[in-house]
């Protein structure tokens, strides 16, 4: 396939900052949906299930994983990773900023699983002694059954939090943007088509 010169746009210096200035536009422009977004899915869930407490168990089982994101993905992990791996593709060595992406996520990947199937065998110990003191005993079981499901999402979250890092020092900042808007609007469908069915599963 060859490609026509003429019709490949010039990378000057009047282009560049247009383009960042678009990019930027379009995070901020998705930024505000996932946080309207965030608002319904608030809107929806507790409109599906009220005050029970099923959906007390629901947002107890959900802050160890969101905890683990955080500290181990969100935080620590990233926060090393993104300046190393931006700054070996400033110095145009790209085979070690590679090399040190396929460790960070390989190292994610490993933590993560560790611990989640630590918390996942410990599950009842884990909430009764956190997240769901006060509960009655048939809460607290909800409340470990749910959490096990849950952690599953700090280990995609984990490896796709590097992966949108690497997109970023790349310059691509659409599809890291998007991502909260689908995790959004999936729990919102979620709850509107599958919560009469299976509850707060």
């Amino acid at each position: 396939m060859t490609y026509n010169a003429d019709v490949i746009p010039e990378v000057t210096a009047d282009t560049r900052p247009r383009s960042m200035v678009q990019a930027a536009t379009i995070v901020m422009v998705l930024l505000v949906v996932s946080r309207v977004l965030g608002l319904l899915r608030d809107i929806v869930i507790s409109h599906q299930f009220g005050t029970t407490r099923a959906l007390d168990a629901y947002f107890a089982a959900f802050n160890i994983p969101d905890f683990i994101f955080n500290v181990v993905a969100g935080g620590a992990l990233g926060s090393a990773f993104i300046p190393t791996f931006a700054a070996a593709l400033a110095q145009g060595d790209t085979r070690r900023a590679w090399r040190l992406a396929s460790a960070v996520i390989h190292l994610a990947l490993i933590l993560l699983t560790t611990l989640a199937a630590l918390l996942a065998i410990f599950a009842p110990q884990v909430v009764t002694l956190t997240v769901a003191r006060g509960f009655a005993p048939a809460d607290q079981a909800l409340t470990a059954d749910l959490m096990r499901w849950m952690l599953i999402t700090p280990i995609v979250f984990g490896v796709s939090g590097i992966v949108m890092g690497i997109l970023n020092a790349h310059q691509h900042f659409v599809l890291p943007a998007l991502a909260p808007v689908l995790y959004n609007a999936a729990i919102i469908a979620g709850a509107l088509l599958l919560a009469t069915t299976i509850g707060v599963y």
